[in-house]
């Protein structure tokens, strides 16, 4: 079986598990954890290629291009019904007759 499980909890059930498998899979997470806090040095950056820099933009915005449209998709929605909603309530001055 195949287990996923928070950094928190897989650090809670190492401790739990008091054996030297337990200890070591402890410290090991206490470096992934130490290793995940560090911020990502400017050195690192500034060796980056404009190309490679271009291409990370580039699948950034990709990534994230879906849920913008999504939102979009559901705030326009959301203002459409709203705005029948208001029309649907305002008194028409349109003639009962009219057709």
């Amino acid at each position: 079986m195949e287990y996923h499980l928070s950094l928190e909890m897989a650090k809670h059930l190492s401790t739990v598990e008091r054996t030297p498998l337990g200890r070591q899979a402890l410290h090991y997470l206490n470096d992934v954890e130490h290793h995940q806090e560090q911020p990502i040095q400017q050195q690192t950056i500034s060796h980056l290629s404009r190309q490679e820099r271009k291409e990370i933009n580039r699948q950034a915005w990709a990534d994230v291009s879906d849920q913008v449209a999504a939102a979009f998709h559901a705030r326009r929605e959301e203002l459409l019904r709203n705005y029948v909603q208001r029309k649907a309530a305002e008194p028409t001055c349109i003639p009962t007759d009219f057709r």
